[in-house]
């Protein structure tokens, strides 16, 4: 595994820009990634597609792909992470309390997909941009940058990792 993919990369491409019926070369080539075990994704991120029940939501319930998503319970390093995170995350104090909480939501994705690139040194793959000054939010890329984890953004993956349409 290389890369690891939040639910914005997904959920943007399917609703913006690559819907299944215009791109499907797109989402042929991701599940192939899947498979190679070149990308990845985690439970938390599986969980917030399934609220849409959409074709997104069958999309990643196919077999190739729901079987690699990382299991963020299941992996004690992981775990060491998340606490390590939620420290530093405490610790900004130009945050309001509500984007400690909404961070530390056990549901919310965006600290494992993080912990998860930390335990098994990946790309974090996101649609989030910097946003180092935000006092009602945390944003993947903020955290990236504070433990040195490289992000990108879905197109600068997609030129990554070769994919041309």
């Amino acid at each position: 595994m290389k890369y690891v993919i939040d639910t914005s990369s997904f959920t943007q491409a399917h609703r913006a820009y690559y819907s299944f019926k215009i791109a499907p070369t797109f989402w042929n080539f991701l599940d192939e990634q899947f498979k190679c075990k070149t990308i990845t994704s985690i439970d938390k991120v599986y969980d917030e597609i399934k609220r849409g029940k959409d074709k997104l939501y069958e999309w990643i319930c196919l077999d190739g792909i729901k079987s690699n998503l990382i299991d963020t319970k299941k992996e004690p390093g992981i775990l060491q992470h998340y606490g390590n995170l939620m420290q530093w995350a405490n610790g900004i104090e130009r945050l309001k309390q509500n984007a400690r909480d909404e961070f530390a939501t056990f549901e919310n994705a965006d600290p494992w997909i993080v912990c998860c690139a930390m335990h098994y040194e990946l790309i974090v793959v996101s649609q989030e941009t910097l946003s180092p000054f935000s006092k009602s939010r945390i944003f993947i890329p903020d955290v990236c940058e504070a433990f040195s984890i490289r992000h990108i953004n879905t197109f600068e993956f997609l030129e990554d990792i070769g994919f041309k349409m």
